[in-house]
């Protein structure tokens, strides 16, 4: 415990947003401290458990025991307990009860300024047919600028899309 944790903790969380938020690639090890400092100290800033979920999602077959048991508590932490839920959630089905229940969905990410209302303007397509107009609806920040729209969608339908950031009085199409 005390100051020199805190210190990496701060570290860790600087390394976590950089690698979650910007994309940018971080040593492994730092994951290895992620994990190292919850078995230890019983938390971990939020964007450390998103960030360690992400690296994991790649490859769940190599994974610990250890690093599974993390796997599942971050999941029952952040999807059950805060509501938040990223498109890497999926990889872990055969690994945790919650994320087996994302099974049918599908997701659209999108990276934005966390200060903008993000609207998803979208149509669902039943095989052929088109539905006519498009539907309106706030995208929900996660974490940091990362919003998921989640569709529930059936056999033969599809959805089509457009995105649209709204940021002080302007409206940008992307």
């Amino acid at each position: 415990g005390g100051a020199k944790t805190e210190i990496e903790v701060e570290y860790l969380s600087y390394c976590g947003y950089e690698y979650l938020v910007r994309e940018r690639v971080v040593d492994e090890y730092i994951f290895s401290e992620m994990q190292r400092i919850y078995v230890n100290e019983g938390e971990l800033p939020q964007v450390c458990m998103l960030a360690f979920l992400k690296y994991h999602s790649n490859d769940i077959v190599s994974l610990s025991d250890e690093t599974r048991n993390a796997i599942q508590e971050f999941i029952s932490i952040l999807y059950v307990k805060k509501n938040i839920i990223m498109p890497f959630f999926l990889n872990y089905r055969s690994l945790s009860i919650e994320s087996a229940h994302l099974g049918n969905l599908s997701f659209i990410e999108y990276k934005g300024n966390p200060d903008s209302n993000v609207m998803i303007h979208y149509a669902i397509n039943h095989d052929v047919k088109e539905q006519n107009g498009y539907s309106r609806e706030e995208m929900v920040n996660m974490y940091a600028g990362i919003y998921v729209k989640t569709f529930l969608l059936f056999f033969g339908e599809s959805v089509q899309y457009y995105i649209t950031e709204e940021n002080t009085n302007k409206e940008q199409l992307t």
